[in-house]
């Protein structure tokens, strides 16, 4: 069945905060796909003549050489439903809006035949955000104490996350950039972004979460230490690699 474009998106109990706008914005990006003949890659507006579909179908099959040129030049392969795979689709988009905050939230689709042809149909969203949830209590666990310090020392960026924030892996993210900077430029050389974990408990009230932040287990010892600069040799030459014949203590 020929994919003829997206005919409709429907979003109920859109949220209109900057998270929100983010997350329809991500989830409108995971259900684009655009159709043969789309105008500047619209997923649902198209211009009425499909010369690069027309083409694909009058010559896949020649044996002429010039056939075989028009071919390779000017057609456009076939995007039906099956390559679209809506179901794939939704699921991205639902995993977004959990991403985003939204562990309620839904996304869905409809094929709709085409009314005068049955081999195309267009494709109907469904998307419900449901409301979001927010960060209530944020704990920092299992860091050595100078870690701590360094990791909320006045001289850098504070922490990124606060009570009262909407939840989203976009800041879960920076915040382990961030722990990751500020160890790395104190001397812990060896730790990596990935290297803090997260645990998120929305157990104890419904649309808040408990977060606790802690080092990944199992990192390998010289992650967590504190490495410093030791013995300290300075070799002197000159610029045609001349050895000084006197010195200074």
């Amino acid at each position: 069945v020929l994919y003829t474009g997206i005919k409709k998106t429907e979003i109920e109990n859109e949220s209109k905060t900057e998270t929100g706008k983010e997350a329809v914005s991500e989830v409108k990006a995971a259900i684009a796909k655009a159709p043969n003949n789309s105008l500047f890659g619209s997923s649902s507006v198209r211009h009425p003549f499909a010369f690069g579909l027309w083409i694909y179908n009058a010559f896949v099959n020649s044996d002429s050489g010039i056939g075989k040129w028009i071919f390779r030049r000017f057609a456009a392969d076939p995007v039906f439903i099956s390559t679209v795979n809506p179901e794939l689709r939704t699921k991205v988009a639902t995993n977004l809006l959990h991403d985003y905050g939204f562990f309620n939230g839904t996304a869905g689709f409809e094929v709709v035949p085409n009314d005068k042809n049955s081999q195309k149909a267009g494709i109907n969203y469904y998307i419900n955000m449901r409301d979001p949830w927010f960060l209530d209590s944020i704990q920092y666990r299992n860091f050595p104490d100078e870690a701590m310090r360094i990791m909320f020392d006045d001289r850098g960026p504070k922490g990124l996350l606060h009570k009262g924030a909407q939840f989203n892996v976009i800041d879960l993210e920076n915040e382990r950039q961030r722990i990751s900077r500020q160890l790395r430029n104190e001397g812990y050389y060896y730790f990596r972004p990935d290297m803090v974990a997260y645990q998120a408990d929305t157990t104890r009230m419904r649309y808040l979460v408990d977060l606790r932040v802690l080092p990944k287990p199992g990192i390998p010892p010289e992650v967590r230490k504190q490495w410093r600069i030791g013995d300290v040799s300075v070799h002197l030459f000159g610029v045609y690699g001349e050895v000084p014949n006197d010195s200074v203590q």
